[in-house]
């Protein structure tokens, strides 16, 4: 899911409610700039192109929290997807759109494209590389939701399938999330 198309770092922490923050937020002011310039001047860039910078600098105004900007972004990545017909961008932009949902509090939808996205994951065997960011994404909607109970499956789910992985970082990422989780299940 992690793409890199242009020149900066779009390192992000989280924060103890599971949103993104930058590790440096100049560096995603960079971005966007830089990715704003791509979609203006570039006029005949590939359409699959296009897509990514505007799959990319959804996330990047989602973690800015221009949510209504980056939704529109999300948008666009999820048309030209969906008109290149590649199943694996439509479910990548899919849960960038659910993500900003989720991050607008429209709960419903979010959490029905989550779930749609861990069905094609699982239906599809080449999109299992990606089965655990639609459950870690999935869990994360549901945290917000104040559903802990849930939410801690889902990112366990994520856990799993991460430990079978090279990617430490993403692994770190799912238990962070289930570590916070738990504390908010304690007594205070």
């Amino acid at each position: 899911m992690r793409q890199n198309i242009m020149p900066f770092n779009l390192a992000h922490s989280f924060d103890f409610e599971l949103r993104e923050v930058p590790v440096d937020p100049q560096q995603y002011e960079l971005a966007r700039q830089y990715l704003l310039d791509r979609i203006e001047y570039e006029k005949d860039t590939p359409l699959q192109q296009l897509r990514s910078y505007y799959s990319t600098l959804s996330f990047v105004l989602k973690v800015q929290k221009d949510l209504d900007t980056a939704l529109n972004y999300a948008t666009e990545a999820l048309a030209i997807s969906k008109s290149l017909n590649i199943i694996s961008l439509i479910v990548i932009d899919q849960m960038r759109y659910a993500s900003i949902l989720q991050w607008k509090k429209n709960f419903g939808e979010a959490d029905d494209l989550f779930k749609d996205a861990i069905h094609i994951c699982k239906t599809y065997e080449p999109l299992y590389q990606i089965l655990d960011f639609a459950y870690h994404n999935y869990g994360k909607s549901l945290f917000d939701q104040k559903k802990y109970d849930d939410a801690l499956g889902n990112f366990q789910m994520a856990i799993e399938i991460r430990k079978t992985r090279e990617q430490k970082d993403l692994l770190h990422e799912s238990e962070q999330a289930l570590k916070i989780t738990n504390s908010k299940l304690q007594p205070n």
